[in-house]
């Protein structure tokens, strides 16, 4: 049994130790270079008889059952997860000082309800097409549309209802779910 490299012209030269390819420097194109790991993959079946043969085919059975196993993982994974949702408040402040009191309240809230106030409250809102820009715009990024509807449902945003009343006129409130 011999061992040796493999050359760029794709022939053997012996070697003492074990089976190494050459420099991998491959000119030209990269289907030359997958042709040259075949025929080093061939050579490395074929150089160390049936053992050899044997170990290879139960490595590449495992390589293959793990590299399935990852794919339906991350299907399964992707299957389960939830869309983010996005809830949008319109609004008109009514009172500034009330608002200073409302806001960090409000947001210590729904941060503890899971959601990300984005803190556009405060920001300049331009209008582009359609009526009139709301005086006010307060977004929420949430895991999903399901957490967003629970929190506006719950006790603890029931409770800032008047300091809410004080603060702002809220023209509109929705939630809107990310596309697929």
């Amino acid at each position: 049994m011999q061992r040796g490299v493999l050359s760029a012209k794709t022939h053997w030269q012996p070697v003492k130790k074990a089976l190494v390819p050459e420099p991998l420097i491959w000119q030209g194109d990269i289907l030359q270079g997958v042709k040259m790991a075949v025929v080093l993959f061939n050579r490395i079946c074929t150089v160390g008889g049936t053992a050899m043969k044997a170990n290879l085919r139960i490595a590449m059975a495992m390589l293959a059952g793990i590299a399935i196993g990852a794919i339906a993982v991350q299907g399964l994974h992707a299957q389960g997860a939830k869309l983010k949702a996005y809830s949008i408040s319109e609004s008109e402040v009514l009172d500034a000082s009330a608002l200073a009191a409302y806001l960090p309240a409000a947001r210590k809230a729904i941060e503890a309800a899971h959601g990300r106030p984005l803190r556009t409250a405060a920001g300049r809102v331009v209008q582009i097409e359609g009526g009139p820009a709301p005086k006010s715009v307060g977004i929420v990024e949430w895991d999903s549309l399901d957490e967003a509807v629970a929190f506006y449902k719950s006790k603890a945003w029931g409770d800032l209802a008047p300091q809410r009343d004080k603060a702002v006129k809220v023209a509109q409130r929705f939630a809107v779910e990310v596309e697929k």
